[in-house]
Parts: C-alpha cells; structure tokens; sequence
C-alpha cells in the first residue's frame, strides 16, 4: 500500500490529537501536525519507517527546511512544499498572523 503526508507547521497545534488519516484499497493519506521544526524532523522520520515515501509540506517550512528534511531522509522520499505566489503574500500573512505583525 502506498502512503503519502501532509505535515502542517503551527504552535497551536496538538499533533497527538490534530491529525487525520484517509485510506482507500490501495493508498493511505495522513495530514499530521507539528508543533515546531524539532517535532517535524521527529515525526518524518517516525512516518518513514512506517512507510510514507512522499510528504507535502504547509508553506510554514519554506525551501531551506524543506532541503533540510530532505538531506535527513538521505533523498530517498518525495518531498514538495507550498509556495505562495507574491502577489498573495500579503493576504496570507495577514491570515497567518491574525492581522498582527
């Protein structure tokens, strides 16, 4: 069976609660939760070796953690993350942020 997750980056998240797993015949979908970026190096690793081979990363991560999760899983899983075009930067920091910069 194929696995693939999502992992959301965000203080206000409970990754023991704030989670969810979509499965069908032949695939399983997870979107996981992380606290910060120790507990996303954590919880990649732990999917791995239940046999996630792709991830998808919230916008939280940003390139240079994204290369980072990559080196650590030696380049032998997918991963991609978000890019906000900048035009919807604003608009989206602004979510983010509440409003509060």
């Amino acid at each position: 069976m194929k696995k693939s997750a999502t992992i959301i980056m965000g203080k206000i998240y409970d990754p023991e609660k704030d989670r969810a797993e979509f499965k069908s015949k032949n695939f399983t979908t997870i979107i996981q939760t992380v606290r910060n970026f120790g507990e996303a190096k954590e919880m990649v690793l732990k999917l791995v070796e239940e046999g996630v081979k792709d991830f998808e990363l919230c916008g939280a991560f940003g390139k240079e953690k994204a290369r980072e999760l990559i080196e650590l899983t030696n380049h032998k899983v997918g991963i991609s993350y978000v890019v906000t075009d900048d035009d919807m930067k604003p608009l989206v920091d602004e979510f983010y942020t509440f409003g509060k910069k």
